[in-house]
C-alpha cells in the first residue's frame, strides 16, 4: 500500500508542549475541511532514558513529528510559526504483523512507537538494500517479540528537495504495547541482541540511521 510520511521540526523558540499541540490541532483542522483519508500523527518523546534502555543513540534530534496519510489527496497544511520545515517521502508499506492498539481515534494509542530513517549500508544496491530488509522481518519475529507492530516503509520517492538530500532508503515503525515491553523486551533472549545487529548490518548504516520514540494519535482511521 501506498502512502506518505512526512515528517516535521520544531524551531528552537518553541517549547515542545506548544509544538505538541500545535500539530494536533493543525491535523484536527486538515480533517475538519478533507472529508476523507485516514491520518496518523506521531509526536517525538524527549526521554533520554527511552532511547539508552533500548540501546538507542541520543542524538539532537532534527524532527520531532511523523504524520503519516494513506490518501494521497490529503495534503498536510504548510509549516506555521510553531513549525519548521520538513521533509516528505513517498513509500511503500509493508505490513510485516500487526495487533490491534485500542484506542479511539483521537485519542494516543496505547504504548510507544520507535519510527526510524533506515540508512543503506555503502556499497550495496537499492534492490539487495530491499531483499535484506524485508528478510529481516523473519529475524525480528524471532529475536524482538516485544514488538507488537512492526511495519516497514521503502522509499519510492522523496517529496521535495529536503527528503531527496537525506539517505532515507526506508523507514520502519516498530510498536510497544507498553513502555515496559520497549525496556525490558526489546531482544527475546540472551544472544537476541548481537543476531539482530548482525542481521542489519548486510543492509544497514548505522551512523547514518537515527530513530526517535514516540507517541501516536490516529486522527482518522
Amino acid at each position: 500500500m501506498t502512502k506518505r510520511i512526512l515528517l516535521r521540526s520544531k524551531p528552537e523558540a518553541v517549547g515542545i508542549d506548544e509544538f505538541r499541540a500545535s500539530e494536533l490541532a493543525d491535523a484536527r483542522a486538515l480533517l475538519a475541511t478533507t472529508p476523507r483519508g485516514s491520518l496518523a500523527v506521531s509526536l517525538a518523546r524527549t526521554s533520554v532514558e527511552d532511547h539508552t534502555a533500548v540501546g538507542l543513540r541520543p542524538r539532537p534530534s532534527r524532527f520531532h513529528a511523523a504524520w503519516c496519510s494513506w490518501d494521497l489527496a490529503l495534503r498536510e497544511p504548510e509549516p506555521g510559526p510553531a513549525v519548521a520545515a520538513g521533509a516528505a517521502w513517498l513509500v511503500e508499506e509493508f505490513v510485516a504483523w500487526d495487533h490491534d492498539l485500542t484506542g479511539a481515534d483521537g485519542e494516543p494509542t496505547p504504548g510507544v512507537k520507535q519510527l526510524s530513517l533506515v540508512a543503506k549500508r555503502p556499497g550495496i544496491g537499492a534492490d539487495e538494500f530491499e531483499a535484506h530488509y524485508r528478510h529481516h522481518v523473519e529475524v525480528a519475529r524471532v529475536h524482538q517479540a516485544g514488538i507488537c507492530r512492526y511495519v516497514q516503509n521503502v522509499v519510492r520517492a522523496p517529496l521535495g528537495p529536503a527528503g531527496a538530500a537525506m539517505d532515507v532508503f526506508a523507514i520502519s515503525e516498530l510498536w510497544f504495547a507498553t513502555t515496559d515491553d520497549m525496556r525490558d523486551r526489546y531482544y527475546t533472549g540472551p544472544g537476541a541482541k548481537q543476531i539482530v545487529a548482525d542481521d542489519v548490518a548486510a543492509f544497514l548504516d548505522p551512523a547514518a540511521t537515527t530513530s526517535m520514540i514516540t507517541t501516536e494519535t490516529i486522527l482518522r482511521r
